[in-house]
């Protein structure tokens, strides 16, 4: 399956797991992937190690199939 032009989509939340979004988040925009930020509202958030990240559209602005994948990091 090609992955390029598939439009993937990172829910983040306050104190989110740093490395859990920005390593898949970096590496699938480095295969062509339309990588979209979404958070309980558009704004920035702050990871649980400082980083910081900025939520492009809110969850309820979005349709699931929108998306060819969810990413929430965490756990």
């Amino acid at each position: 399956m090609e992955i390029r032009k598939k439009r993937i989509a990172f829910f983040i939340e306050k104190l989110y797991e740093d490395l859990e979004f920005w390593y898949p988040y970096l590496r699938l925009k480095e295969e062509g992937c339309d990588t979209v930020v979404i958070g309980p509202t558009v704004g920035e958030y702050i990871g649980k190690n400082g980083l910081k990240a900025s939520a492009e559209q809110s969850i309820v602005a979005v349709k699931p199939d929108e998306f060819s994948a969810l990413v929430i990091p965490g756990g």
